[in-house]
């Protein structure tokens, strides 16, 4: 419940059970912040073996930059807020109740987390094309 006290516009009331899962996990790991947070996710996906080798491509001008990391060290709250939305919006959740659970106000600052996977668009372009 410390977490709540800290963060008390955090949740939507109508956001139950995303609330009740903050407060379960604040019982198991006890969470101040999202930076603490932060770091036991990373412990957990690193004991989950989540240790796969990813390469982060970033430009700064015309210069590519990448960066390898390990899958667990990758993951973040907001990894999971980014989730959360492209896996919604592919499973048919309207973008009105996604930005309802998100507290975005708008469609434009939604479509900024979509990420559209290479499964989802080999599976629309087969089901377009009945192949």
């Amino acid at each position: 419940m410390e977490i709540l006290k800290h963060y008390p516009n955090k949740f939507a009331d109508y956001n139950i059970k995303a609330e009740a899962e903050k407060v379960v996990l604040s019982t198991v790991l006890p969470v101040r912040c999202d930076q603490v947070m932060n770091r036991h996710l990373k412990t957990l996906g690193q004991m989950a073996g989540m240790t796969d080798v990813v390469v982060k491509v970033r430009y700064s001008g015309k210069e590519r930059i990448e960066t390898i990391h390990r899958k667990y060290e990758l993951l973040s709250t907001h990894a999971a807020r980014r989730s959360f939305v492209t896996l919604g919006l592919e499973f048919g959740i309207r973008s009105e109740v996604i930005m309802s659970c998100t507290g975005h106000t708008d469609t434009r600052s939604l479509r900024k987390y979509v990420a559209v996977r290479e499964a989802a668009k080999a599976q629309e372009v087969r089901a377009a094309w009945n192949l």
